[in-house]
């Protein structure tokens, strides 16, 4: 604990400038867990204290707990949180308006400032990357979230005394969860309000169960580890944990029971990924706690990210040098579609969740209402795509050669889509299929 608390006022010296000399001072000088002329150090107090227990002091405030996830939390006399130690030996100190969290090693990985003379606060990465923002309300509790963009990304809603968390809405899937008066997550809807996922607790109110829309449940040791996932009864995937170096009860493995691949972490995150017969088929590189890319060996594909974790595209080197395969369209911060550009196909998503698909790939046949099959010469106008539409206007997902009179094509210069084109598509009234238009 000694090292740990060194390593985190070393991380505030190097980031708010103050020299060796007053950091120790300052250390001499204030002890938050000081009671009376002598007080007990925190050493003291963890071994004092069990895991699952409390001590206090005048006016009964706690000075170390364990709260429900096994997080051990360190509280100064006037009941503020100072120090919260997870499981995995993550901690997070708090000093004035900046919270740092550093992993196992003392590293720093994350630090959250509020924005002076603001609700705001600002969170960046170890790099200095902005990964997004959060908005407090009322006893400094999370009422918005914003990505790194300024999108809305998350709002909480909380009970007319603003003590208990109702629900929490992901703005991008509009997918709402929903909670009890103690706390505890009970169920997602999405969008149009359907159940999606259920959550299920033990005797001692720790999580227990998980169950989404299509029935894989997840099942989780009495830590809140999870141990499995299984469908209809059947194992789908397992998870293995191990002790670090540190002494820290962490994951070391998953593996795909139906494939038999196995992939291993390090500090949670990937390192890499075997099949069956023990090959390696999967890299990930990291920078400190951005995932930067992977790379599958199988298809030589590698698949880029953004430093908030979001998916850019995916590239293929050839002798031409590295080619974009797939993208991953954004619109204000919501994913809104796929573009395959090595099939030209474009996967259209609704808040989030997949609703169509249109092939704008050159064909050499078209069907049209007098059940007449024309052949096309395709050399001869470039880069065609198609738009695929009935006999009334609505469009259809894929081309099926059908010569029942019922399919129509029509050509026109092929251009790629973008995010904007899918948004307004979408508002236009595209996955109703009642009123499309040729948007290219």
């Amino acid at each position: 604990m000694k090292n740990l608390f060194s390593c985190l006022i070393s991380s505030f010296i190097a980031f708010a400038g103050f020299s060796p000399i007053n950091a120790q001072s300052f250390l001499k000088k204030y002890n938050p867990y000081e009671i009376g002329p002598t007080g007990r150090n925190i050493e003291d107090l963890a071994g004092f204290a069990k895991p699952n227990q409390m001590f206090s002091v005048v006016p009964n405030r706690p000075i170390v707990a364990t709260d429900s996830s096994g997080n051990k939390q360190y509280y100064s006399p006037s009941g503020n949180l100072s120090l919260s130690i997870s499981k995995e030996g993550k901690a997070t100190f708090t000093l004035n308006s900046v919270t740092a969290t550093l992993d196992a090693d003392g590293k720093l990985e994350k630090l959250e400032r509020q924005l002076k003379g603001t609700n705001i606060v600002e969170i960046q990465n170890e790099h200095g990357n902005i990964l997004g923002y959060k908005e407090l309300g009322l006893g400094g509790k999370p009422i918005r979230e914003y990505d790194k963009d300024n999108n809305l990304s998350t709002t909480y809603e909380y009970d007319k005394y603003g003590k208990n968390m109702v629900f929490s809405t992901n703005e991008m899937s509009k997918r709402k969860t929903v909670f009890n008066d103690k706390g505890q997550m009970l169920y997602d809807l999405d969008f149009e309000g359907n159940p999606v996922k259920k959550y299920e607790y033990d005797e001692n109110g720790k999580l227990a169960k998980t169950t989404d829309e299509n029935g894989i449940a997840t099942i989780f040791d009495g830590h809140q580890n999870m141990l499995y996932t299984e469908l209809n009864g059947q194992v789908v995937s397992k998870f293995t944990y191990g002790y670090d170096s540190h002494g820290n009860y962490v994951l070391k493995s998953s593996m795909d029971m139906e494939t038999e691949d196995i992939t291993y972490y390090d500090k949670g995150n990937q390192t890499y990924t075997i099949n069956k017969n023990g090959e390696k088929i999967t890299d990930y590189c990291w920078n400190g706690t951005t995932l930067v890319f992977s790379f599958s060996l199988m298809t030589q594909e590698t698949t880029w990210y953004d430093v908030d974790g979001k998916t850019l595209y995916v590239t293929v080197d050839t002798p031409e040098g590295a080619k974009i395969t797939t993208k991953y369209l954004y619109y204000k911060g919501q994913q809104v579609g796929m573009w395959d550009a090595v099939n030209l196909a474009l996967t259209i998503l609704n808040n989030e969740r997949y609703e169509m698909s249109l092939n704008f790939a050159p064909v050499n046949k078209i069907v049209d209402n007098d059940k007449k099959i024309t052949e096309v010469d395709t050399g001869t106008v470039g880069n065609p795509e198609y738009i695929e539409v009935d006999s009334e206007g609505h469009p259809v997902n894929t081309w099926v050669g059908s010569e029942d009179g019922k399919i129509k094509v029509e050509y026109k210069c092929y251009k790629e889509p973008s995010a904007e084109d899918v948004k307004e598509w979408v508002e236009a009234g595209i996955l109703d299929k009642k009123n499309f238009f040729g948007p290219l």
